[in-house]
């Protein structure tokens, strides 16, 4: 592919796909991403308010083609194995090029209220 694009959905609004997956994102990750701040602006101009944010990451050959052993042990409990192989896949996924682009489809749900425990975090942090 010439161009990848990720659309992922934001404030927990996708109950079946999360964030960090759709958007292949991990906490450990330092894989820099490019905020594009004119598209934003661009989509607010053409009616697309449900733009949040779009940010892309460049293409990297050398990550895609080294062969990254997983470091892992057999002594490595479980959690730390899952958490090692995470950022080996983020890693690489991103290191394929991608345009993506966060949305937040709320007010298209039918189910217009969540649970308190569920509530989404505020808009107001991506602004």
């Amino acid at each position: 592919f010439q161009k990848r694009v990720a659309y992922i959905n934001v404030f927990k609004s996708d109950f079946q796909v999360h964030t960090s997956t759709a958007s292949f994102s991990t906490d450990r990750s330092t894989y820099p991403h490019i905020i594009e701040e004119n598209y934003i602006q661009e989509g607010k101009e053409e009616g697309l308010s449900f733009v949040v944010a779009t940010c892309t990451t460049e293409r990297d050959d050398n990550i895609l083609r080294s062969k990254t052993p997983c470091h892992v042990s057999n002594d490595t409990n479980f959690k730390e194995k899952i958490s090692e192989l995470n950022l080996i896949m983020s890693d690489k996924l991103n290191a394929l090029g991608w345009t993506k682009v966060f949305v937040d489809t709320r007010h298209y749900s039918p189910i217009k209220t969540l649970p308190k425990t569920c509530k989404p975090p505020s808009r107001e942090l991506w602004n």
